[in-house]
């Protein structure tokens, strides 16, 4: 089972159900997925993501979505907890910056939905080890 948490300010009007759709659909046949797992998804604002951004990365852009992975799943040899703690993988957080998803909505021509299902999937696959170029 696959426990989605979603937070951020009542003035962002993220669908929820998009949201959870991404993750699942990311997660879907995660053979590490086969006990009960939590995905952390937080909307924010420019101010926030900035900090972040400074905080954990520094690389003077602004980002529409960071994950924060709880375990790193993407370097060879690594592996989940085989039995965590308290019984619930703690896959990480999601960080969506909405004033940026907009942005970057408007100029790919995609409907919102459309755009926060891509960077939450997006994000996922990051929290679950699959990294680009």
């Amino acid at each position: 089972m696959l426990k989605i948490q979603i937070s951020g300010d009542t003035r962002y009007l993220a669908n929820r159900k998009v949201i959870r759709k991404a993750v699942i659909d990311a997660a879907s046949g995660e053979k590490s997925l086969s006990f009960e797992a939590e995905v952390s998804v937080y909307i924010v604002g420019e101010r926030k993501m900035k900090d972040l951004v400074a905080a954990y990365f520094n690389d003077g852009e602004m980002h529409s979505v960071l994950a924060f992975p709880q375990e790193d799943l993407g370097g060879e040899g690594s592996a989940p907890f085989i039995n965590p703690p308290d019984g619930v993988m703690h896959l990480g957080d999601i960080v969506l910056c909405w004033p940026q998803m907009l942005e970057e909505a408007r100029k790919r021509d995609v409907l919102v939905d459309d755009q926060v299902y891509f960077l939450i999937n997006h994000g996922t696959l990051h929290l679950l080890g699959k990294h680009h170029d």
